[in-house]
């Protein structure tokens, strides 16, 4: 999600998905640098992206730029991984 999307509290994922995906198309190349396991349970990954966003209502074109560090979380009955956090600083200043 660009950095100039108001935050918003959703009531599902399909919301979600829909704000991010059904207004914008992404061209992103993302790049691991790094994922550490904390626990069982928890994990972080360093990440860098970059490419362009389209918004989808007027055609703009907008660079996009991020470097992020994702918390990954896995439930302890083994289930599957998850993202748990997303936090992120643009490098498209």
């Amino acid at each position: 999600m660009t950095l100039s999307t108001a935050s918003s509290i959703l009531r599902s994922r399909n919301e979600t998905a829909h704000q991010i995906f059904g207004t914008n198309r992404l061209a992103i190349r993302f790049e691991i640098s790094k994922v550490v396991m904390v626990s069982p349970t928890a994990a972080f990954d360093r990440s860098r992206s970059a490419g362009t966003a389209t918004i989808l209502a007027n055609g703009a074109r907008v660079s996009e730029g991020n470097q992020e560090v994702l918390v990954l979380v896995c439930p302890e009955d083994g289930g599957a991984w998850r993202m748990g956090r997303d936090i992120l600083s643009t490098t498209d200043l």
